[in-house]
């Protein structure tokens, strides 16, 4: 402070900034400035409301934006380090494409988020290096550097060949030291494989020429077990596809099992059994329907019924073996028979059937394995049943096991009882489980009465001896 003035008058004045004593006593600055540093200045002017005055001392105001003023970022007086911009009131790295800034403050820094092990993808993922070796970022992925002559093997950089203790898993390893091998296009701690015979993982799986436990060729494997996806009924087709309840799994669909000569028509749950040679609603194809007043025969849509087919309610069938319409139409054999020449006989499990060409008495001789003969004077042996016994007509006699038979060798014997069959042609069947499997005819051209069955017995003119057949 100066005093200024005398006696009274007397006062203690600021000459830097009294507008009364402007630079020394006595000066006054004219109406309306101020005093600043002891010198007169006119009004001085205001910052727009977005930017800030940094110097509130000078003549003139200096107005910066703090949110992008390097100088004064943030705040007056805060400037940057060389390199950085300032950008929302904080200092960062100006960076250029394919460069990335990673950090913040004085520690960002532009780095290529491709190649850079310690930014690798993004910023902060820092790549792991292996014991020995170098950590390496190529397109974004990480990996690893070892020294010429040795390989990552584990997290450790060793010559091919060395120790190591990481093993693999898979089943196919051997007890031993474990070595750092190849395996492909990179290396792993491996015990020496098996490359051959069973292992548990998946169940049903191989050891492979590189030791690894795999499913054999045509086997998938689905969670922890190699099945069949061609007839697995729980992975039909594909793992964890099964099959509803009542179908089985056939070339990797799910089917209904049909007995001939039916077919599958439908798909899924909607799968039916037809008859495609006589069904009117799938004649032919699945898809073809018959007109009103059509019938389908032999596979095709028609007005008339092909020998030795016959027009019955249903369609056009063969009275002589249609279950559902047998020696007559609308005669529905029982469950568990079968339509022989019109007559409904016991199908079961084995089936033995002779028919002829002439009336009279022509007989059906079985002897089973159990060596007891079946015939019109031993109606039943060894679980094998004589149903059907004709004297008069053209057959049939029937023979025939309900449920299981005895394995083993079977004789069949077609004997002319009566001189009217002595010349006629037989025929016999043997079906097992409803599929014709056996059908044989002949002549016997002789009169036998009632004699044994055995392999020596004469059958005419099919080559000499009994009717054979192994089950």
């Amino acid at each position: 402070m100066t005093r200024c003035g005398m006696g009274a008058a007397m006062v203690c004045a600021n000459t830097q900034t009294d507008a009364m004593h402007c630079g020394s006593c006595g000066s006054a600055c004219p109406m309306g400035q101020s005093c600043v540093a002891g010198l007169c200045r006119p009004p001085r002017a205001m910052c727009p409301p977005d930017l800030t005055d940094c110097m509130p001392t000078a003549p003139a105001p200096r107005c910066v934006n703090t949110q992008t003023d390097a100088r004064n970022c943030g705040t007056c007086g805060m400037g940057c380090p060389s390199g950085q911009l300032c950008v929302l009131g904080t200092c960062r790295t100006e960076c250029t494409s394919p460069m990335t800034a990673c950090g913040g403050g004085a520690s960002m820094v532009c780095t290529n988020t491709q190649t850079d092990p310690r930014n690798c993808r993004v910023c902060g993922v820092a790549c792991p290096a292996p014991t020995g070796g170098t950590a390496t970022c190529t397109a974004g992925v990480c990996g690893a550097s070892c020294p010429t002559g040795q390989a990552n093997c584990g997290g450790t950089c060793l010559a091919t060949g060395g120790a190591c203790t990481s093993v693999g898993s898979g089943g196919c390893q051997q007890p031993g030291t474990t070595v750092c091998v190849r395996m492909g296009s990179g290396t792993e701690c491996l015990a020496a494989p098996r490359t051959s015979g069973a292992c548990a993982t998946p169940t049903g799986g191989t050891c492979n020429a590189m030791g690894a436990c795999v499913c054999p060729t045509g086997r998938t494997a689905c969670g922890e077990a190699c099945v069949d996806t061609q007839t697995d009924g729980r992975h039909c087709g594909g793992c964890g596809a099964a099959c509803p309840s009542g179908q089985s799994c056939v070339a990797g669909s799910c089917r209904i099992a049909c007995d001939p000569p039916r077919s599958i028509c439908g798909s899924g749950a909607g799968q039916t059994c037809d008859d495609l040679g006589t069904d009117n609603a799938h004649c032919g194809t699945c898809t073809t329907v018959c007109a009103t007043g059509q019938v389908c025969a032999a596979r095709a849509c028609t007005t008339d019924c092909a020998a030795p087919r016959t027009m019955c309610p249903s369609g056009c069938v063969d009275r002589q073996s249609d279950r559902a319409n047998c020696g007559t139409c609308g005669r529905a054999c029982a469950t568990g028979q079968a339509c022989a020449v019109g007559v409904c006989v016991g199908e079961g499990a084995l089936r033995v059937t002779l028919t002829w060409d002439t009336n009279g008495d022509m007989d059906l001789h079985v002897l089973p394995p159990c060596g007891t003969e079946i015939s019109f004077d031993r109606l039943m042996a060894c679980g094998g049943t004589l149903d059907e016994d004709d004297t008069t007509g053209r057959g049939p006699e029937n023979v025939f096991w309900s449920g299981s038979f005895p394995s083993g060798t079977y004789y069949f014997c077609p004997e002319a009882y009566s001189a009217s069959v002595t010349d006629a042609r037989w025929t016999l069947t043997v079906s097992r489980g409803g599929s014709t499997i056996l059908t044989r005819s002949g002549v016997r051209g002789r009169t036998d009465g009632n004699v044994p069955c055995n392999a020596s017995f004469a059958a005419g003119a099919v080559g000499g001896g009994a009717e054979r057949q192994d089950q």
